[in-house]
């Protein structure tokens, strides 16, 4: 594949999610408040499982982690993100969800609420919506 030195390819399977943060210098600094949530449609089903702590301490050892598991499943057109495990809160508190390759959507549900889906590209949409502490639901 040719690319401009400028502009770095990236190749990600059918199905894959890839959580993003906004980009930071050194461990110091802090990230903006949303997660951005990479989605790539596919056929199968997919899950991640995405972790954080302090990423200082060893305090993940007793429990003090995140760590939340995401699932896309093209079958129900269901994407889910469990409640998370550990006792540590997430630093980010919205979640961008980049959808890429979900050419006819234009509508879904998050936890049965309707949201409206805005258009990048025709091969590129997003939402925003909180992040809490409970399952989080779409529906698309």
């Amino acid at each position: 594949m040719e690319a401009p030195l400028d502009d770095l390819p990236v190749f990600v399977k059918a199905a894959g999610i890839l959580p993003v943060q906004s980009v930071i210098q050194n461990t110091g600094q802090k990230p903006s408040s949303t997660l951005v949530i990479h989605l790539y449609n596919g056929m199968v089903r997919n899950s991640f499982t995405y972790y954080e702590d302090d990423g200082i301490t060893y305090e993940f050892e007793k429990g003090n982690y995140y760590k939340r598991t995401i699932t896309f499943d093209p079958a129900t057109k269901k994407i889910k993100l469990l409640k998370p495990e550990g006792s540590f809160h997430s630093k980010f508190t919205a979640v961008l969800l980049d959808l890429h390759d979900f050419r006819d959507l234009t509508g879904l549900k998050v936890n049965g609420q309707d949201y409206v889906v805005n258009r990048k590209s025709d091969m590129e949409k997003e939402i925003t919506f909180p992040l809490t502490d409970d399952n989080i639901e779409i529906k698309y």
